[in-house]
């Protein structure tokens, strides 16, 4: 957006190419010898002094002669004030009933300075906001605009539109809809526009997410963009560093004068009912103003009527702020006394009225609470209301400033208590000095067990398992003489967390029961959880263990469950490939816990991916990277990066994938937790395939040493005997990468999944010595795989079994498998097994359709859908938060979506996509896929 200016103006003009074209028409008719009216009119703040400014800079220049005047504050007081202003009689003045006479001799005497001024060449009469003069003055212009046509002369006039409105129906005849009247009405700027006026202001670059703030903030008015940019340069604000949520807090002080100014020539009551919609908020309705200020509603209902003439306030039920900006100033204005009194005031109210907690929240906290001993007691009511309605946030913070008060030591340990269970949601590592504290002053058996559960869980979620053991040990002893059941759910807790680290692992499998246990239901579901995960990681008892779990998935006693505890009832369901029940625990956990969000998006990115969804996996994996970012707890059961660096390997994000596995510890120094042998394994595998066999096999001989350590047997557990024969393979042991396929398809026909079995068999097939039984092992791999839900695990296979069939000599069935594995590949999102598939084709003699380098085929799922986030509006900052990525990661896509589009940005990006009318695709779900036979059976794309 390049900004205009005409010749001699101190500052460009943006967005106002029409306007200042439809100025440079006027001039060029009155140097032509025409007349005429204009008339810029608009709201505060818009424009019109500016392009005013502009005319008569363009008429100077041209030679023409300019008179200015102005209305003022003062101007209505002073009877045919604007005569001074253009002619310089200054000190004459008239009354304001002047004789019909005088008033005609006054007004010919004035015309005839005029006539024989522009006898001397043209001339522009040039009055800024005509609203504010008084009566006479606007009559003589009326009385001026009437006999324009006998003068080589420009009336130019400003006002707002709704002063002029209001203005006498003569004097509007005469202004407003006079003929030969020309009428701008500038409009507010875009984004784009505030986006220029930063720029040019603040002479640096501006990103998309500051210029939206400052528009939202603004309503794009032109004046307040303007005392924006003012206040940042009066508080060396850096464009690039600066805090959005600050700048949405600013008051430039020019806005300030400016409200404050307008709020002067009213009643005080108007300034009073203005700050009270400040502190509470625009939309707030007149009878809770009415009773903060100890008025009448159809009182406060005249005065905000009054405040929309003003332009602070809209027209319309409930009152809101023309601009964000305008609310800020006021608020700004007052004094902190004066604030934080209107607060408690509206808190107050609202609880009488049984308002929002939310509200009543936030007006409690800007109003000092720790002041009042009443409030106190409120605050701690709103916090537990919040946190029972899910809001753990801003209840948190409730708790945290209330716990300053002043109480007794067991109110204070109750209340740290709330504090540390609501701060575990958010921020384990910071919940666990007041779960401590709880622990150690509490002494209700139930506030115990509430205490020690919370803190244990709120220690494992911070990476700190022995710790969180030791706790639950010793909720159990304290406990057991007052409430065993209690004290056996403790039991219980510390048995599941012992199984998930090595020092306490092998102690822990033995205590495990061999049946489903009996007893009351929570510790029931607790025990078989725990009971079925040891079975699962042995690989015992399979169809046994997965009845157990069914019949618990939508029970009831699954939500008095820790969310950590519920995840042990979904990883065996996940080795069994029974997807929909743990899909279903999963997706109940994600509607109705506030907590654990890490630990649930990685597994649902290890079921998405099992499912075949690689992009789904993907979304859900940099969800739980984001959540481990901002502190929200460490998954127990799965590295997050473990599930990230899988699903962008499968998008041929490499990249990204080694940035990723650049930042994680070598094998040796990582702790002896459950979730780090997938991180190996996962680690292991991408190094193996980038030619990283030492650091590779390092990788995956830890792990195997570690599930040893663990128990684990089961291959649908990790998968790391099947890339370490394969890179002992490639290292030139092939013996030992046979006798590795061979341990791996025993167990996996002993835990008996079509996955774990075909998987099993495609290790076997590609260590096999050979080329015959290479092939035969495949071929027995497809077919176990198209009994499973393993879409990509059976596109990858198809595409090794391919290649062993060219390999033979027989290219033609070679093809079809190859055609099959592409389809496949593609309907999975993979986009770097769909590039094997295509160069397998190309080997077997085919000419598979060549992928498209520009236009939408060519955009990724991830390009895909942040050019739609982009078409939409959102900033880069707003589609970065919704896809779980970095605002950097957003920049690139972006980038590479313009080239392949060939747009020059968003503009161009918004026409594509309406033009094509493309539709959006879902974001991360569950998500329905086809089934590998419903795959098989279709007729996919000829290659």
């Amino acid at each position: 957006m390049s900004p205009v200016s005409p010749a001699g103006a101190r500052e460009p003009l943006v967005e106002r190419v029409e306007e200042l074209d439809t100025l440079k028409v006027c001039v060029e008719r009155l140097l032509a010898g025409s007349s005429g009216l204009l008339v810029i009119e608009g709201s505060a703040g818009v424009g019109k002094t500016c392009l005013l400014a502009a005319l008569v800079t363009l008429a100077r220049r041209s030679g023409a002669q300019v008179l200015t005047g102005s209305g003022g504050p003062s101007e209505p007081d002073m009877p045919l004030g604007l005569r001074s202003q253009l002619f310089g009689q200054d000190g004459r003045t008239e009354p304001a009933d002047m004789q019909p006479e005088r008033l005609a001799a006054a007004f010919d005497a004035l015309h005839g300075r005029l006539v024989r001024l522009a006898g001397t060449g043209p001339v522009v009469i040039a009055v800024d906001d005509v609203h504010l003069l008084d009566e006479l003055s606007l009559r003589w212009l009326g009385f001026l605009s009437r006999r324009l046509g006998e003068l080589p002369a420009i009336l130019a006039i400003t006002g707002r539109t709704d002063e002029i409105a209001a203005m006498s129906s003569d004097a509007q005849t005469d202004l407003r809809y006079s003929l030969n009247a020309t009428t701008i009405r500038p409009a507010a700027l875009s984004r784009a526009g505030v986006a220029a006026v930063l720029r040019s202001r603040l002479g640096a670059p501006i990103d998309d997410d500051l210029a939206a703030t400052v528009h939202r903030m603004t309503s794009g008015n032109p004046r307040f963009v303007t005392e924006v940019c003012q206040t940042f340069v009066a508080e060396n604000l850096e464009p690039g560093a600066v805090d959005l949520a600050a700048v949405r807090q600013l008051a430039p002080p020019g806005v300030t004068r400016y409200v404050l100014g307008r709020l002067r020539r009213n009643d005080p009551t108007t300034a009073a009912v203005a700050r009270a919609i400040a502190v509470v908020g625009g939309g707030t309705c007149a009878s809770m103003i009415a009773a903060m200020c100890g008025m009448e509603r159809d009182s406060v209902a005249d005065v905000i009527a009054e405040l929309a003439q003003l332009g602070i306030l809209r027209a319309s039920e409930p009152a809101t702020f023309v601009h964000p900006v305008v609310r800020n100033a006021l608020y700004a204005s007052l004094r902190s006394s004066e604030r934080q009194q209107y607060h408690r005031n509206a808190a107050a109210l609202l609880t009488e009225q049984h308002g929002d907690p939310a509200q009543v929240a936030r007006h409690l906290l800007a109003g000092n609470p720790a002041i009042d001993p009443d409030m106190i007691d409120t605050l701690c009511r709103v916090a537990v209301d919040l946190i029972a309605r899910g809001e753990h946030a801003l209840g948190t913070e409730c708790l945290q400033r209330a716990i300053h008060g002043s109480m007794s030591p067991t109110h204070r340990g109750r209340l740290a208590l709330k504090l540390g269970s609501a701060l575990a949601v958010h921020h384990p590592a910071s919940a666990i000095a007041h779960l401590r504290h709880a622990s150690m002053v509490v002494r209700q058996p139930d506030q115990v067990n509430a205490a020690h559960r919370a803190l244990s869980e709120a220690l494992a979620g911070d990476g700190q398992v022995l710790e969180a053991i030791e706790v639950l040990d010793e909720c159990a002893t304290q406990l057991a003489g007052v409430r065993p059941e209690l004290a056996t759910r403790a039991r219980d807790s510390a048995t599941l967390l012992s199984l998930l680290h090595a020092d306490t692992a092998r102690e822990a499998r033995s205590r495990l029961p061999t049946d489903r246990p009996r007893g009351d239901a929570a510790r029931t579901v607790l025990a078989t959880a725990t009971a079925a995960l040891g079975a699962a990681w042995a690989g015992n008892d399979r169809e046994y263990w997965v009845r157990a779990l069914a019949g618990v998935v939508d029970s009831n006693a699954l939500t008095s469950l820790q969310p950590i505890e519920c995840m042990a009832v979904v990883l065996p369901l996940l080795y069994a490939d029974r997807l929909d029940l743990a899909d279903r625990v999963l997706g109940r956990l994600d509607d109705e816990v506030t907590g654990a969000v890490a630990e649930i998006a990685a597994l649902r990115s290890w079921v998405a991916l099992a499912r075949g969804h690689v992009p789904a996996a993907a979304d859900q994996a940099r969800r739980a990277a984001a959540a481990v970012d901002d502190g929200k707890g460490i998954p127990l059961y799965t590295d997050h990066r473990s599930a990230l660096i899988v699903t962008l390997t499968e998008l041929g994000e490499a990249d990204e994938v080694n940035r990723i596995i650049d930042l994680t510890a070598p094998a040796d120094e990582l702790p002896p937790h459950w979730r780090y042998t997938q991180l190996l394994a996962s680690r292991g595998r991408i190094r193996v395939a980038s030619g990283e066999l030492h650091a590779g096999l390092t990788d995956l001989r830890e792990c195997g040493r570690r599930l040893t350590e663990f128990g684990v047997t089961n291959p649908a557990v990790n998968r790391w005997r099947s890339t370490t024969a394969l890179a002992l393979a490639r290292a030139g042991e092939p013996g030992r990468a046979r006798q590795l396929a061979d341990e791996q398809l025993r167990d996996a026909r002993r835990w008996g999944t079509p996955r774990a079995i075909g998987l099993a068999l495609h290790v076997r097939g590609l260590v096999a010595d050979e080329t015959a039984d290479r092939a035969r092992y495949l071929s027995d791999a497809v077919d176990r795989l198209r009994d499973s839900p393993g879409m990509l695990e059976l596109a990858r296979t198809l595409i090794d079994l391919g290649a062993a069939q060219i390999d033979c000599g027989t290219a033609a069935p070679a093809r079809d498998l190859l055609r099959e594995a592409l389809d496949l590949a593609q309907r999975c999102g993979a986009v770097g097994l769909t590039d094997r598939a295509r160069r397998e084709l190309v080997r077997s003699g085919a000419r598979p359709r060549r992928r498209t380098e520009s236009g939408l085929g060519s955009l990724t799922s991830a390009e895909r859908r942040t050019a739609l986030l982009a078409a939409r509006g959102q900033t880069n900052r707003e589609i970065a938060q919704q896809l779980f990525v970095t605002q950097r990661t957003i920049e690139l896509h972006l980038t590479n979506t313009y080239r392949k589009l060939r747009v020059s940005g968003r503009a161009g990006l918004i026409a594509l996509l309406a033009e094509e009318a493309v539709e959006p695709t879902p974001l991360p779900g569950p998500y329905p896929v086809p089934s590998p036979r419903e795959v098989h059976r279709s007729d996919g794309p000829a290659a």
